[in-house]
């Protein structure tokens, strides 16, 4: 990734022992680009729903937060 240009290293200048790995600028902006793709893409593909399908993904929400939660504790 670093490669890439996608990640910067930063070592600490009091321990170089101590490195941080963040996003590089070329990535957060590659990152913005493909956001404003998906909600473009996935915005197109809500408009052409039914208001009655459109509903029921309203409705799913609480369902789906729920099975989320289940699938990480299955102990819940």
């Amino acid at each position: 990734m670093q490669r890439a240009g996608l990640v910067e290293l930063l070592r600490r200048s009091d321990d170089k022992r101590i490195v941080s790995v963040v996003a590089s600028a070329k990535a957060i902006e590659l990152r913005a680009a493909y956001d404003i793709q998906v909600e473009q893409v996935l915005g197109g593909a809500l408009e052409r729903l039914t208001a009655r399908e459109r509903q029921a993904l309203h409705n799913v929400g609480p369902v789906m937060r729920r099975l989320v939660k289940l699938l990480q504790n299955p102990q819940a």
